[in-house]
C-alpha cells in the first residue's frame, strides 16, 4: 500500500493480469467490498472506474518474483496459479480484518513501532508523492480520488508554502 496508494480492498483484489509488467503500472479494476449481507465480494473500484497506478522498479521486480515462484509452485503441484497476487500461507484469498489484526499489527508490535492505521500506509504515500513535489492532479490520479477537492482536503497540508512577503513592494499604504 505504501507504494502504490491501493486502498485495502484494491490490494486484496488485485489479480495478476492487472500488472503490466512493461509499462510499469497496475491497472486497478475491482476491490474487495462487502455486500448487503455483509459477505465479502469482489466488484467495482470505489469510485467505479479504472485507473492506472505506477509501479517504481522495487515493487516490479518484487512482484515478479513473486509471480515467478507462485508459477513454480503451482507447477510443481500441478495445479493453476491463483490469478490474486496477494494470498494467505496456505493459498486463500486475504482477510481484511485478518491482514490488519494478524500481520501488520504484529508486524508493528514486534517492531517496535507505535501502531498506526493499515490505511496510513495510503496517505503515506500520497503525501511522499506531494512532499517530491507531484502535481496534485497527478496525485489525485493516483489514490483514485473522486475529486481534487478530496485531495487538496486530505494532502493540502503538505504542500511547500510558498508565501511570498509583500513588505516592501512600492506603492503599498
Amino acid at each position: 500500500m505504501i507504494y502504490t496508494g491501493l486502498r485495502l480492498g484494491e490490494l486484496i483484489a488485485l489479480t495478476w493480469d492487472e500488472l503490466d509488467w512493461h509499462g510499469k503500472f497496475i491497472e486497478v479494476r475491482q476491490a474487495l467490498s462487502r455486500d448487503a449481507t455483509l459477505r465479502p465480494e469482489i466488484s467495482d473500484t470505489k469510485n467505479h472506474k479504472v485507473r492506472h497506478v505506477e509501479m517504481a522498479q522495487p515493487l516490479v521486480d518484487v512482484l515478479r518474483h513473486l509471480h515467478i515462484k507462485r508459477k513454480a509452485e503451482a507447477l510443481k503441484n500441478g495445479t493453476e496459479i491463483s490469478e490474486f497476487v496477494f494470498l494467505t500461507p496456505v493459498g486463500t484469498r486475504l482477510d481484511p480484518s485478518n491482514l490488519r489484526k494478524k500481520v501488520f499489527y504484529k508486524a508493528l508490535e514486534v517492531a517496535g513501532l507505535r501502531r498506526v492505521r493499515l490505511h496510513d500506509s495510503r496517505h503515506s504515500f500520497g503525501s511522499l508523492l506531494i512532499e517530491k513535489g507531484e502535481d496534485l492532479n497527478y496525485v489525485k490520479q493516483q489514490l483514485g480520488h473522486h475529486s481534487i477537492t478530496l485531495t487538496c482536503d486530505t494532502y493540502g497540508h503538505r504542500l511547500k508554502n510558498d508565501r511570498r512577503a509583500v513588505d516592501g513592494f512600492v506603492g503599498w499604504a
